[in-house]
């Protein structure tokens, strides 16, 4: 027997509105939800199922439109040759955007550690593309003594 649940627990199984719910099922995202004497909508698993699948795809930067197209992707069926070339470019798009984002964590974590004098060379550096010599930690510096002069007598 299939067990149903309420859009509240949904909701909060999976991360969406309530709202949210209500306007994936009204732009056809979800099948169209059974309902309780009462008029609630009742939510199968594979719904909750499907609702983390659209809100994972959504969070890669599909947009309603582009998900009303991949119907098969969020039936779980196998895609067609159409489908694989949309999810292949979007794929590369997010592998761009991991790109970025890997220089920006690399310039963050450089400046975060920075010890320069000001003259804005190591952010030139990393914004080009170069390396630093040290992405790390860096370690303080042994203190040295200065030296005594000797006196003569």
């Amino acid at each position: 027997m299939e067990t149903f649940l309420p859009i509240r627990e949904v909701a909060a199984k999976t991360g969406v509105s309530v709202h949210t719910l209500r306007y994936y099922e009204r732009a056809g995202l979800l099948p169209r939800t059974s309902r309780s004497a009462a008029g609630y909508r009742l939510y199968t698993t594979e719904s909750v199922r499907r609702v983390m699948l659209v809100r994972t795809l959504r969070s890669v930067g599909f947009g309603i439109r582009e998900l009303r197209g991949l119907g098969a992707v969020a039936d779980l069926r196998i895609p067609t040759t159409a489908m694989r070339a949309r999810l292949r470019t979007k794929r590369d798009q997010v592998s761009g955007q991991l790109r970025d984002l890997e220089r920006a964590w690399k310039l963050l974590d450089a400046l975060q550690g920075c010890r320069c004098r000001g003259d804005g060379v190591l952010d030139r550096r990393l914004l080009d593309g170069g390396e630093t010599k040290s992405a790390g930690p860096r370690r303080p510096r042994a203190r040295t003594r200065p030296k005594r002069r000797r006196v003569n007598p």
